[in-house]
């Protein structure tokens, strides 16, 4: 299938914004908030989610799934108030981005805090 884009890709790219900032952020000791926009070009109607029986493996795409819009998503990276709100704002970056996909993440706001402080 040309032109489809895998949930799990757009669910990286905030964890990997998420990363870098917090990279940045310990490198230069300075805490910012970031202006970040995500979305998905060239623009696609087909959003390969991930088989939760099997890992590495996607479901079979089925038309009703088509997303018929996916606009860019804008939101705020929260690095001035502390680590819980810069990863809660960054995970509610990837529930918004892969819900306008029609699906859900397991990256919620918990689940992440609960992979940093596991770090």
């Amino acid at each position: 299938m040309s032109g489809d884009v895998a949930v799990s890709d757009i669910e990286q790219v905030g964890l990997d914004s998420l990363a870098l900032v917090r990279a940045v952020q310990d490198r230069q000791g300075a805490a910012r908030d970031y202006s970040v926009r995500l979305g998905v070009t060239p623009a696609t109607q087909i959003f390969r989610r991930s088989d939760p029986f099997s890992h590495g493996r996607f479901l079979i795409f089925d038309d009703n799934d088509r997303v018929a819009s996916y606009p860019a998503i804008d939101a705020t990276i929260i690095g001035t108030a502390g680590r819980e709100n810069l990863v809660r704002s960054c995970a509610d970056l990837i529930e918004d981005a892969v819900h306008q996909a029609g699906t859900t993440t397991p990256n919620t706001g918990d689940a992440l805090m609960t992979m940093i402080l596991v770090d």
